[in-house]
């Protein structure tokens, strides 16, 4: 998958008007709050909640698509269409993608790509 597809930052910082402090700002804050919000969606997946798994996967597809992660958003719908449905199997195998898409965005966000 291509990296703009993954995370868009140029996407991100034209919205924001070229201000590349405000888009380093933003995404720091996002960076935190995606970690904080993987550990949330884990903890209610184990704990087989689904309302929580649900509400937290809406809460990271919005961020994502605020900041241009396009693919981690596009997951964290797919985990909450599974959600709703409580396949089990289905979400344990879109949270190995969006992990991995995760750990990707924030790399990037680290090494400003």
């Amino acid at each position: 998958m291509q990296d703009d597809i993954i995370f868009n930052r140029a996407e991100l910082t034209s919205r924001l008007g070229g201000d590349k402090k405000t888009t380093d700002e933003i995404l720091a804050i996002f960076a935190e709050e995606l970690r904080e919000l993987l550990q949330l969606l884990q903890d209610a997946i184990d704990k087989y909640d689904y309302p929580s798994i649900h509400s937290v996967a809406h809460t990271m597809k919005g961020a994502a698509a605020n900041v241009g992660a396009i693919s981690l958003a596009g997951h964290a719908a797919k985990i909450i269409k599974a959600a709703d449905d409580k396949l089990n199997f289905e979400i344990d195998q879109i949270l190995d993608n969006l992990l991995i898409d995760a750990a990707t965005v924030i790399s990037m966000i680290k090494t400003k790509v």
